[in-house]
Parts: structure tokens; C-alpha cells; sequence
């Protein structure tokens, strides 16, 4: 897994709103275990793939005849392929907490729900491109 960031996070009005460009330290924590690690990395590169080909392939976008149709097809089936990524992602996270209840688990829980599973998910398919 990479190293964290020498950088701290901005603060706005107190709270923490970015972290190096990330949503906030959860959301980068979050892709760099995911994509850190060549393993994960392939899996999680195969599962985007299969994500968007599923939404985004050249012939479920050619469907549609008029060219701004089509151009506006191409962004609906990206932010599709974006919206079932983000639920894989968040459903994998927290299908695999393997603590039974308590404090521990609670914090978990809480950290994981402060994710921007739509910003992982966006980085993962763009790394496809």
C-alpha cells in the first residue's frame, strides 16, 4: 500500500473538507487499499472493465442515431457505470468487516460511511481509459 500523503488536510468553518485533492483522507485511504497492492489492483482494474463495457459498449451507446444523443448516451452510461462501481466498492467494504459489534466496529462503519464512493469509483474507471 502507498505511503500517506506528507501533506495535511485543508480545513474549512472546522471541518475537514479535502485531503490532496481527495474528497477527504477516508476516500483516498479507501482507493489506495483497493488499487495499492498489484493483486487488488487487477481484480478492482477487471471488476471497472467488466462495469463498463456492461454500460458504456460502442454498441449499447450506437443504439441511438442523432449525434447529440449519442454524445449524451456516452456521459449517461458513464455515470451509470460510475453509479454500480461506487455500490461494488461500498458493498465489498463493508461486506467484509469482519468485526462482530463494539466501539471498533461502530468507527468502521462511520469512516467507510464518510467515503465518496463515486470519486473512487470515477479514478478506477478513468485509470481504464
Amino acid at each position: 500500500m502507498q505511503r500517506r500523503p506528507r501533506f495535511s488536510a485543508r480545513l474549512i468553518e472546522g471541518a475537514v473538507m479535502e485531503y490532496g485533492g481527495w474528497t477527504n483522507y477516508e476516500t483516498w485511504a479507501v482507493f489506495h487499499r483497493f488499487t495499492g497492492e498489484p493483486a487488488s489492483a487487477a481484480n478492482w482494474n477487471e471488476k471497472a472493465a467488466r462495469i463498463s463495457e456492461k454500460f458504456c459498449s460502442i454498441s449499447a451507446a450506437a443504439e441511438t442515431t442523432q449525434f447529440a444523443t449519442f454524445d449524451a448516451s456516452i456521459v449517461e452510461c458513464e455515470g451509470k457505470a460510475r453509479d454500480a462501481l461506487a455500490n461494488v466498492l461500498k458493498d465489498e467494504a463493508l461486506d467484509n468487516i469482519e468485526i462482530e459489534s463494539g466501539l471498533h466496529r461502530d468507527l468502521l462503519v462511520h469512516a467507510l460511511g464518510r467515503v465518496n464512493w463515486h470519486e473512487v469509483a470515477r479514478h478506477m474507471l478513468e485509470g481504464l481509459e
